[in-house]
């Protein structure tokens, strides 16, 4: 199964956990942490760290990936007809998109 959500959450991303186990993920795409970040890493460690408590697989993809450019079109043919009306208002956020 195949989701999107954007939702607020605190610095330890206790939310990022409850709904990880509450949907049973299984993996997660996170970005690719570039060489020498300071603040990026340190919040992509914490990101990371939060899933490995759930068991969920964090695969590393490359930032440029994470873009809403295609979005409509990539979830048409991940899914079914009519996919990105079901997402409804996430679908249309920059930052939920572009995860």
């Amino acid at each position: 199964r195949l989701g999107l959500g954007e939702f607020l959450d605190d610095d330890h991303f206790n939310s990022l956990e409850t709904v990880a186990v509450q949907l049973g993920c299984k993996e997660c795409l996170v970005p690719a942490e570039s060489a020498g970040g300071a603040q990026g890493s340190a919040e992509g460690r914490r990101v990371r760290e939060a899933l490995e408590r759930c068991g969920v697989f964090a695969r590393e993809v490359a930032r440029k990936e994470f873009s809403n450019k295609d979005l409509a079109q990539d979830m048409g043919r991940l899914g079914r007809e009519g996919a990105m009306a079901h997402f409804g208002p996430a679908a249309e956020s920059d930052a939920a998109g572009g995860a």
